[in-house]
């Protein structure tokens, strides 16, 4: 009966301690997902600050446009990378509204890139393809994002 009460007491500790590991890593993943996410929030909006200048320089100056093209093509690689990521249950509904807002900036991304690519570069034209609105639309995430870190 006391090997019984000991092996019972043994296999319930190991399942609570294993229960607890599962809990621990699914608050990793969480975390790790917040850090990429926001990682990624951030990196969209370097881009958006940095591409307008970048535009009205293509506008005259060769080496600009080459380094405007490879921006939005980085960018677009960016946003393919984002989209792969595999979210924990928790933020599965933030993830999907990223993933709207990256197949919109795609997009925006993709018709800009070939006017580019054309010799048609104008500064305007972020603003005609929604590529800025979009990243400040990606932006107002990072609060959603915050929550699930905390």
């Amino acid at each position: 009966m006391k090997k019984w009460l000991l092996s019972s007491v043994m296999v319930l500790i190991s399942i609570m301690i294993l229960s607890g590991c599962s809990l621990l890593q699914g608050v990793n993943n969480t975390l790790e997902y917040v850090n990429e996410a926001t990682n990624y929030i951030n990196t969209a909006s370097t881009f958006a600050d940095e591409v307008p200048a970048l535009a009205e320089q293509a506008v005259s100056d060769k080496n600009a446009r080459v380094e405007l093209e490879e921006r939005l093509n980085q960018m677009k690689s960016d946003i393919t990378a984002f989209n792969e990521l595999d979210p924990p249950g928790v933020a599965e509904g933030v993830h999907e509204k990223i993933e709207g807002y990256n197949d919109t900036l795609e997009q925006g991304i993709d018709g800009y890139l070939s006017k580019v690519e054309n010799g048609e570069v104008d500064p305007k034209m972020l603003e005609d393809y929604e590529i800025l609105q979009t990243i400040n639309q990606l932006t107002n995430i990072k609060n959603q994002l915050e929550q699930l870190g905390s």
